[in-house]
């Protein structure tokens, strides 16, 4: 008997053992690994991380949650299925064109569980903030899911409504997602009243639909007071705690547009706090700073934000700011660091004539103009 015992005793703690080591979670440090691997990765044009950490397997049952169950059965869902999402080639296309992307932070959740936090800002001006939902896998990081902070939307989400949409399964819940989407286009082309028609049944009928709250702040901040803003955001936070960075951004957006800046170092203070360190804080900080008409500080802000993030974008806010200042030499200085990065043509010449007819009369833009136009001569004589 006593051999017995301390024979189940060897097997129960090879067992216990056997059973933490397959359990057992990464470390933080092995976690930020990944996440800077990946911004290495991306920036210098290779995917391969990516696309071999994505956990195909979560991420189809999360689909899977908001299908029919007759419609989980058809085949061509299950080959769709199989591929890691579009969005992935999304971020490589956008850094081909010139988008800063990088790892912002890492942390835990309340249940323990590791994200990392991820900024694409786009050379068009676009951004991203992205919540990245990791977990460990016979020691490897895998990539579950992705969450949109800015849209409030998963993209696990988006991507049963891409697939609906070409498997033509048109259910309550795409023409949902659909008229969503649709008001999300129409507060970006200041079709505010149109979107809030699209918009305010389904809050009646979903109050606490997350996609539709965070339109829903996203409508406020860019057509009421920041006043009113401010009550939906504390609102918001209410009703969805995780969620704090979401209505912090658009409080922030809010802020800008009224030209608020102690507002708007406060909600920096708090997103800096939440998502880590970037140089979009001077970005936003220099917008509120034009939007308040104290053009001095903006360029100050923009040439911190540009000296740590070059980016055609923000030279020609850059520019936009100088030309309203009329300091017409901080103007050639935009236009001279973008011709430094992105070649500029006699289309660009045009434009910025139309866009800025006083700089284009001093004499500073017409020998930039002049070098420009003999370069080209002598590129296509040679």
């Amino acid at each position: 008997m006593k051999y017995f015992l301390k024979y189940m005793v060897v097997i129960f703690t090879i067992g216990f053992v056997f059973v933490s080591c397959c359990k057992k979670d990464l470390s933080d440090d092995q976690y930020i690994a990944f996440a800077q691997q990946i911004e290495q990765d991306l920036n210098q044009g290779n995917d391969s991380l990516l696309k071999n950490s994505f956990d195909t397997n979560t991420f189809k049952e999360r689909i899977l949650a908001g299908v029919d169950e007759n419609e989980q059965k058809n085949p061509k869902l299950d080959k769709i299925l199989q591929n890691p999402p579009i969005y992935f080639s999304k971020i490589s296309n956008s850094i081909e064109n010139g988008a800063d992307f990088r790892f912002l932070r890492f942390y835990r959740d309340a249940e323990k569980k590791p994200h990392a936090i991820f900024q694409t800002y786009g050379s068009d001006g676009s951004i991203a903030l992205e919540d990245w939902y990791l977990k460990a896998e016979k020691g490897q990081v895998k990539i579950c899911d992705i969450f949109d902070l800015i849209s409030g939307i998963f993209w696990s989400d988006e991507s049963r409504y891409q697939i609906c949409s070409s498997l033509g399964l048109f259910t309550d819940n795409f023409l949902k997602n659909n008229n969503l989407i649709n008001a999300g286009l129409l507060i970006s082309e200041a079709k505010y009243k149109k979107a809030d028609s699209i918009l305010q049944p389904i809050l009646k009928k979903e109050p606490n639909n997350l996609y539709a709250r965070t339109i829903e702040l996203n409508l406020m901040s860019n057509s009421k007071t920041y006043e009113q803003t401010h009550a939906l955001a504390e609102q918001f936070i209410k009703d969805f705690p995780a969620q704090k960075r979401t209505a912090t951004f658009y409080l922030l957006q809010s802020s800008i547009r009224h030209g608020l800046v102690d507002e708007s170092i406060e909600h920096i203070n708090t997103l800096r706090e939440l998502l880590g360190e970037t140089p979009l804080w001077n970005t936003y900080l220099a917008f509120s700073y034009q939007s308040a008409n104290e053009f001095d500080y903006a360029l100050q802000y923009l040439d911190s934000a540009i000296a740590q993030m070059p980016n055609y974008s923000l030279y020609m806010s850059k520019l936009d700011v100088a030309y309203s200042a009329e300091n017409y030499a901080k103007c050639m200085e935009a236009i001279m660091q973008s011709d430094a990065l992105y070649s500029t043509d006699n289309a660009d010449i045009i434009r910025y004539k139309q866009a800025y007819p006083k700089l284009s009369q001093s004499i500073d833009f017409q020998q930039w103009e002049t070098t420009l136009t003999n370069k080209d001569v002598a590129d296509i004589n040679n």
